[in-house]
């Protein structure tokens, strides 16, 4: 027996193939529950771009072939690719993250509901973490987020590539 995968939900841009499909492996070595692709304004500029059924399925058999390389039990579930406003509609019930440089650290964030799970001998809730395209979110995609119950939160000091925050 093999414990579910973490909790996590990932929200990325739709962004070049070769990114996606290393993106894919990366999910699926670390362990997180799901992820989902999403169409930003600005990704709509990426070409060639990882989208469709058929990527879909050279997805799949990328962390197929990392999930067995990494020997673990569960493959990320992949939501299809998703407008802004699917995907914060899909997003499973939990906490909820959008990476903006300058923001807090994601752990001072995290922490408190982490113990206040702890303290309450709860399980650690559902995180979705949602990452930007190149050249950041536009402000629109922000204000979206933000009413939809994400905190601004960051990682670095600098700004990260997309695949290097997620």
């Amino acid at each position: 027996r093999v414990s579910a995968p973490r909790p996590v939900h990932l929200m990325v841009p739709v962004a070049d193939r070769d990114r996606m499909l290393w993106l894919a492996e990366k999910v699926t070595e670390l362990g997180l529950g799901s992820w989902r692709p999403v169409m930003y304004r600005r990704s709509k500029g990426v070409n060639p771009r990882g989208e469709g059924t058929t990527f879909q399925q050279k997805i799949r058999a990328r962390m197929a072939g990392a999930l067995e390389q990494s020997r673990g039990a569960w493959l990320p579930v992949t939501f299809p690719e998703a407008s802004i406003e699917h995907a914060i509609a899909g997003r499973p019930p939990g906490i909820a993250f959008v990476l903006d440089q300058g923001a807090r650290p994601l752990f001072s964030a995290l922490g408190p509901a982490i113990e206040r799970a702890r303290q309450e001998k709860k399980p650690v809730p559902a995180i979705t973490l949602a990452v930007g395209p190149e050249g950041g979110f536009e402000p629109n995609e922000l204000a979206a987020l933000e009413a939809s119950g994400f905190a601004r939160v960051s990682l670095a000091s600098d700004i990260l590539r997309f695949e290097t925050a997620a």
